[in-house]
């Protein structure tokens, strides 16, 4: 992946209960404008809520013929353990389509969110958001990115 053509997404968990159709329809006309200036590499940590509406808007695009690549970057390899059945069928349908899948952990550890959340921004140059609380994991991974330099568009803002 060039760093100067990737993209990595952050958000909240709860994107869904906040008018998720209207965010969908604004997080793809933002990844549509990030595809107009050359980015191929978006990438999700898969986690519920914001994450996964960002995978499935980029396979929707790319279902579509855009020239793009979903990777996922992950924290552990049972992310997914605490989750409920219908959430663990969704991502790991998500993640069979994927392009890439990595994991910045072999197991859960107290920090893994967090060192995935660096990681994605390490490898990118461009951050779509949802960014709705100023603490938190997704406060903390745009701060981390505003402070690396790298350009944030918050669709929760609007676009």
């Amino acid at each position: 992946m060039e760093k100067s053509q990737t993209l990595f997404f952050t958000g909240h968990r709860d994107v869904y209960r906040a008018d998720g159709a209207h965010h969908f329809n604004n997080l793809e006309k933002a990844i549509v404008s990030f595809i107009e200036k050359g980015y191929k590499y978006f990438i999700s940590g898969g986690a519920v809520g914001f994450d996964q509406m960002a995978a499935e808007c980029v396979l929707k695009l790319k279902d579509g013929g855009a020239d793009i690549s979903l990777v996922f970057m992950l924290p552990c390899r049972d992310q997914d353990a605490k989750w409920g059945e219908s959430e663990k069928r969704k991502y790991r349908r998500l993640l069979e389509q994927a392009d890439e899948v990595t994991y910045v952990s072999e197991e859960y550890t107290r920090y893994c969110m967090f060192e995935r959340d660096r990681a994605m921004a390490d490898a990118s140059s461009a951050c779509i958001a949802y960014c709705t609380k100023a603490s938190g994991g997704t406060a903390y991974t745009v701060e981390y990115a505003i402070k690396k330099g790298i350009p944030v568009t918050n669709i929760a803002l609007g676009l």
